[in-house]
């Protein structure tokens, strides 16, 4: 890659962003503060209502296609991954 490109403000602060281990560290717990969630109990309730098949964000495209339980226990997973 050209040099002047690599040394473009842009890209330099994205690799700083990227390379900042305090950054990275809480990358996932922005998902869950973006939901008002501080704990992975309160995450998997805001997950859950919002993978809930009635609402009109995922009930259109999921709908007949997952299982209840596999959508409680994904929500579950991703809640506890994050915290």
């Amino acid at each position: 890659m050209d040099a002047e490109l690599l040394n473009r403000p842009v890209v330099v602060a994205r690799r700083r962003r990227h390379n900042n281990s305090s950054k990275l560290a809480n990358r996932f717990k922005q998902i869950g503060w973006s939901l008002g969630a501080n704990n992975s109990t309160e995450a998997y309730q805001k997950i859950n209502e919002y993978a809930d098949l009635d609402s009109a964000v995922l009930g259109w495209f999921l709908a007949g296609y997952v299982k209840e339980e596999i959508r409680l226990t994904a929500c579950r997973k991703l809640a506890e991954f994050i915290y």
